[in-house]
């Protein structure tokens, strides 16, 4: 005859299922997010959590530095103009250079991801029809760069595109793949450039020195 599971055994059990659920009810509570793991068996009646805790922000930065580099003024640097440009053309091509410093502005809290970034920079004269690029910079530079500085910044890896604006105004840029590359490093900030190089269009941009400096809207999670 098979006698009864003793009383005391199954008080137990219940009390190892009361503390999952408590567990489960905070988790779900809680502003953070989280992964969370749990099982009971008959053979250890084990209780297992298993957490990873972001807590979800935001930070609007105004750049740290800025500069623009010009073909046609191979050696003169404008990392302190009001206005800055891309250039495309012949031998006139120019690029603009941002720096926002991610990492030491605007740590990220642990175990937390980007999950958006926007580039907002103020147009003043616009050609509609272009397509504007965001690269990361390859390598360092200052706001001294010159076109023919040696070891020139060049652009690397995919960039982020947008058609130009057609009036003056905030020109903005999806930059949350790039911003996370820069968060993982190294960070040499932005190189905004007109695409393609070759063809005749000059564009200018209001620099840290203007009103309207260019900001990088982060939101981790």
């Amino acid at each position: 005859m098979n006698r009864p599971r003793p009383r005391r055994r199954r008080l137990w059990q219940g009390g190892v299922l009361a503390v999952a659920a408590a567990l489960t009810a905070a988790l779900a509570q809680s502003t953070t997010s989280a992964a969370f793991t749990a099982r009971t068996s008959d053979t250890a009646n084990q209780l297992t959590a298993k957490a990873s805790f972001c807590t979800p922000g935001s930070v609007d930065l105004v750049v740290a530095a800025d500069t623009a580099v010009y073909q046609a003024q191979p050696t003169t640097s404008f990392g302190t103009q009001a206005y800055l440009g891309t250039a495309s053309g012949g031998t006139e091509n120019g690029h603009t250079f941002l720096r926002f410093s991610v990492a030491t502005r605007a740590p990220l809290p642990r175990h937390c991801t980007v999950t958006s970034a926007v580039l907002t920079v103020q147009a003043t004269n616009p050609v509609a029809g272009r397509t504007l690029e965001v690269h990361r910079a390859d390598r360092a530079w200052t706001t001294a760069l010159t076109w023919n500085t040696p070891g020139r910044p060049q652009p690397t890896g995919t960039p982020a595109t947008t058609a130009s604006r057609s009036t003056a105004g905030p020109q903005t840029w999806d930059v949350t793949t790039l911003t996370q590359e820069l968060y993982t490093g190294p960070d040499h900030g932005f190189l905004l450039k007109d695409a393609p190089d070759g063809t005749t269009v000059y564009q200018l941009w209001a620099s840290l020195e203007s009103a309207s400096p260019p900001r990088l809207a982060i939101t981790w999670g």
